[in-house]
């Protein structure tokens, strides 16, 4: 256990630096961008990108999540995983290049190709960068993703400061990237030695396909509840709320952020301990230092909501920080749903996944269109949270036949109250709301210091020990 532990913790540390090193990198292409694009040239290069982002999880049915699970198994077929993931990423390219044709020559749509280039090499590159995760090469899954900025930023400069492309440089940064990232992986990472035409198996690819499927409309079903979100917002409150509501939307992504670092390694970590006999007690304590730096982060980022909104949102469009305390309450509720999430992963049981999240949809959809006319975008916000609490406590329930995870109800009530009075007073702006927030925030810290402290204590001794 004291491994698994150390496994989790040194996992995380990687999975940090990368991001964090990504997100810099993504930050100084701003300027690169700004100086050398116009407005609607920007704009129409995010769109296709965008629009890649969606389409090639489809192209290739999403098969680099079941990879990932399958190369975890200590089973002997990881040739076989690998080998039939990238034959099913391949046999997707006819598929794509038809897709290309009927978009330029029938509907002349120009950057076809481009869009073509992107969606099928992306595909390639999250089957072999998802396979080094579930192969226990976390530094090289964490180098991969910082490589891939940089060939991203160099391929910015080049291509729209000395020769101006334009859209089409924009793009072509990142199909090469994705070429160049998906070379820098197999050579590596050594990966052609887990490749073999003899282990492309029928079977192995129908288990894969089977689990990754539920994880495509279950992307797809969040993103057309945001738009309609939006749109509501939009038609009944007009465009400038809808604009405040956007940019407000913005800043819960350090709360994802760290989210998402922690859910990179704990899916490694439930993969392997799911079949463990202590798994009730292990998983107890993960989620406590799961839920405390979610809810203590949570805290101090609507604290300092304040700081935030003025370094970020400038002119009209600080109005929007009042919706920031109340949105990060949102991004804790769907990052808890996320954490009960990954048993489903770990059991290899994705079907749930999508359920679940189909109800909390149904649910959002609901409640945004009964409060949008009284509350504008209060109310679209307030149904976010009933759709993810919903599918958190949906989760949970379901999930207690594979892991019983026990529940500090006292810790978690002082907490979640904690919180609450923040956003009330922060989200009203009344005097003083900040100050008022840094002593909660405090109380917190102090109280969660006291009421864990020998699991810390523990903590730290099996991890250092």
């Amino acid at each position: 256990m004291k491994s698994s532990y150390k496994q989790l913790l040194s996992d995380t540390v990687v999975f940090g630096v990368g991001n964090a090193l990504m997100k810099l990198v993504q930050f100084c292409l701003m300027p690169i961008y700004t100086a050398y694009m116009t407005t609607e040239q920007y704009g129409v290069g995010e769109l296709i990108n965008n629009l890649n982002e969606l389409l090639y999880p489809l192209a290739c049915l999403a098969i680099y999540d079941a990879v990932f699970r399958f190369a975890l198994d200590d089973d002997g077929r990881k040739k076989s995983v690998l080998s039939s993931g990238l034959a099913l990423t391949v046999i997707s390219l006819p598929i794509v290049l038809v897709a290309a044709s009927i978009s330029f020559f029938v509907f002349h749509f120009q950057y076809a190709w481009l869009l073509a280039l992107m969606c099928f090499t992306a595909g390639v590159r999250y089957v072999c960068v998802h396979f080094t995760r579930g192969i226990n090469r976390p530094l090289l899954f964490a180098g991969a993703g910082v490589f891939g900025s940089l060939v991203i930023f160099a391929c910015a400069v080049l291509f729209l400061s000395v020769f101006h492309l334009g859209i089409t440089g924009y793009l072509l940064s990142f199909a090469l990237a994705h070429i160049l990232t998906t070379i820098f992986v197999v050579i590596r990472g050594k990966l052609y030695k887990y490749f073999s035409f003899s282990e492309i198996s029928k079977n192995e690819i129908q288990l894969m396909v089977r689990y990754s499927i539920p994880m495509i409309p279950n992307g797809m079903t969040w993103s057309a509840v945001n738009f309609i979100d939006r749109y509501a917002i939009l038609i009944v409150c007009g465009a400038s709320t809808a604009g405040l509501f956007t940019a407000a939307g913005k800043l819960p992504a350090v709360i994802n952020m760290i989210s998402m670092i922690a859910q990179q390694s704990l899916q490694i970590f439930a993969a392997k301990e799911i079949k463990s006999e202590n798994k009730n007690k292990s998983f107890s304590t993960v989620f406590s230092a799961y839920s405390m730096l979610m809810l203590l982060m949570g805290s101090f980022v609507i604290t300092i909501t304040e700081l935030l909104s003025k370094v970020l949102l400038k002119g009209d469009f600080y109005e929007a920080s009042k919706y920031v305390p109340l949105l990060l309450v949102v991004a804790l509720i769907s990052n808890y749903s996320a954490y009960f999430a990954m048993f489903y992963n770990a059991i290899k049981d994705t079907k749930m996944i999508l359920i679940t999240t189909v109800i909390g949809a149904l649910v959002n959809i609901v409640f945004a269109v009964a409060l949008v006319i009284p509350f504008g975008a209060w109310g679209v916000i307030t149904s976010s949270a009933i759709a993810y609490l919903t599918m958190m406590i949906m989760r949970y329930i379901n999930t207690r036949h594979i892991v019983h995870t026990n529940l500090d109800i006292q810790y978690h009530i002082v907490a979640v109250a904690i919180i609450v009075i923040q956003v009330i007073v922060l989200s009203m702006q009344i005097d003083y709301a900040t100050v008022l927030s840094i002593i909660l925030l405090i109380i917190l810290f102090i109280y969660t210091g006291i009421r864990y402290s020998s699991t810390i204590a523990k903590l730290y001794k099996k991890i250092f020990r």
